[in-house]
């Protein structure tokens, strides 16, 4: 898109010049690069030398006894100084004195690969504020697939910053996207529990008997444990509803006394667990009359439903 406008208009204009640095200063965060006044200015010229209309001043300038200025250093420092807040950054090592070759030639890679990388980051800005149309989505999904990965394999994030960055996980569809990055690492393997859900079944009985120990789970498991092999439905049924007594729930939420009015830590029980995980009605209207009343639930209590397909 930059290089596209360029070429027919032979300028920028301010907010490609503001993508250009996003674009620079998000790889150089991401490749732990250290950003000294001195390699930003290199990369200034750098985009002088590829955008001869543009003016390094606006990119970099450099004040003698004062910090330096320009849209590319402040950048720079304003993305560091928010990624401290939330402690994601750690510096890394600085680029040695007599190093002053070495700092041109990874400037040159980065000029390189950021224009490389304009694409996939164009795709990406246009999912955090975009959720259809759905083949448009999954197209751009696919595409910027390593640079999810790249991300979500960065120290020290937790969901709130996965969400922040690609807020599309928020949607009743974000499933089918994770289905879509599990197939990039798992090529062929994204039905492996369906296909081998029978040897799934051999191995997991034994463990429930042995690991369970709720008590009105021990009841469901010796229905399961005397059920006819034919009985399919049945038998799958039981196991999935055993599955949050064989995993006990650790999780813990907070809810408001209503007699004291203070807040209060509720664990997570295993009854819980199982309403959560697994819906049982007897037909589909039932279905849609359990999803409205956890729906006012949750509404009264102030909490979100997950989507669940």
């Amino acid at each position: 898109m930059i290089l596209s406008f360029y070429q027919k208009n032979l300028r920028l204009n301010e907010e490609l010049r503001k993508m250009l640095s996003e674009i620079i200063i998000e790889y150089m965060v991401q490749n732990k690069v250290y950003a000294s006044p001195k390699i930003i200015e290199n990369i200034s010229d750098g985009i002088v030398n590829i955008f001869q209309s543009e003016v390094k001043d606006t990119y970099f300038i450099n004040i003698p006894g004062k910090k330096p200025k320009g849209i590319l250093y402040q950048k720079y420092h304003n993305t560091l100084t928010k990624l401290r807040r939330h402690q994601l950054w750690s510096p890394p090592k600085k680029v040695k004195k007599n190093s002053s070759v070495a700092t041109i030639e990874e400037t040159s890679t980065l000029n390189k690969k950021t224009i490389i990388n304009e694409d996939l980051i164009e795709l990406k800005k246009w999912l955090q504020f975009n959720v259809k149309p759905m083949s448009e989505v999954t197209l751009k999904w696919q595409k910027t697939y390593e640079i999810r990965r790249d991300y979500l394999l960065s120290q020290n994030i937790n969901i709130v910053d996965i969400l922040d960055e690609w807020p599309i996980f928020k949607q009743s569809f974000a499933y089918s996207l994770i289905d879509i990055d599990f197939d990039h690492i798992y090529p062929s393997k994204g039905n492996s529990l369906f296909v081998k859900w029978d040897q799934f079944i051999v191995k997991i009985i034994p463990l429930m008997i042995t690991n369970i120990k709720d008590g009105n789970s021990k009841l469901l498991l010796k229905r399961l444990i005397e059920i006819k092999e034919t009985d399919i439905e049945t038998r799958n049924h039981l196991v999935l509803d055993l599955m949050n007594a064989l995993l006990v729930p650790t999780s813990k939420s907070y809810e408001i006394d209503p007699v004291t009015n203070k807040r209060r830590i509720v664990k997570t029980s295993i009854s819980d667990a199982k309403t959560s995980f697994l819906l049982q009605v007897v037909s589909l209207n039932d279905l849609h009359v359990q999803i409205q009343s956890q729906i006012d639930k949750a509404y009264k209590k102030k909490e979100k439903v997950s989507n669940k397909k």
